[in-house]
């Protein structure tokens, strides 16, 4: 699957975020913390690209789940 540059930023924030703790659930809030202010519009849609392509369970509220596509997407083993 191809990507945007916006879709692969948050993929490697993600492959950062699981490097770290290993842990499928994540706050959303530590991911976007480490969005740039100018690319926030940017990397919010390609977030919700990603949860639309089932890479990342996310239900509106403060968590998120990287799904075994999600894990296999940023070169995780599952």
């Amino acid at each position: 699957m191809s990507y945007t540059p916006g879709e692969k930023a948050v993929l490697a924030q993600l492959r950062h975020l699981w490097s770290i703790s290993a842990v499928r659930e994540q706050q959303v809030k530590v991911l976007t913390t480490q969005w740039p202010p100018s690319h926030v519009e940017t990397y919010s849609k390609a977030f919700q690209t990603l949860v639309t392509s089932g890479l990342i369970e996310h239900t509106g509220g403060q968590t998120f789940t990287i799904t075994d596509a999600g894990l296999l997407a940023i070169g995780a083993e599952i």
